[in-house]
């Protein structure tokens, strides 16, 4: 066994602890209500995970486990799950607020945007001009 460090481990590590930046910012954008902010921080999460992957995919089963390192990975793992799985409940609070607010305005169920975030291309209900 060798007793070098896991550089794979240690980049998980350190690509976990971005993640919890982003997540934080992500956090703080979505209390200034800042979707592009949001938008933007959703990305780098995603490229972040992806990163994630990739690395786990070069980690040589044979290499021997730094148990320290790997409390460390899974702690921050947890961590990035909860904060992130929080974000993602003030997501949906939110837009069940936009949606209840729409339903007020408008007397039905209208989405804005459809499951991937695209305008929908076919306009319905009426303008609140001419409600």
């Amino acid at each position: 066994m060798s007793t070098e460090p896991d550089a794979a481990l240690q980049r998980q590590i350190d690509l976990l602890q971005q993640a919890l930046t982003f997540i934080t910012l992500e956090r703080r954008a979505l209390e200034r209500g800042d979707w592009i902010e949001v938008e933007r921080l959703s990305a780098e999460k995603l490229r972040l995970y992806d990163q994630l992957q990739k690395t786990e995919a070069l980690r040589s089963p044979a290499h021997s486990v730094d148990t320290d390192l790997w409390r460390t990975r899974q702690e921050l793992l947890a961590e990035v799950r909860r904060q992130n799985e929080d974000n993602g409940r003030i997501i949906a609070a939110l837009r069940r607020f936009h949606e209840g607010a729409w339903q007020l305005l408008f007397g039905k169920d209208l989405p804005i945007y459809d499951g991937i975030g695209h305008v929908s291309a076919t306009p319905q209900g009426h303008h609140l001009g001419s409600a």
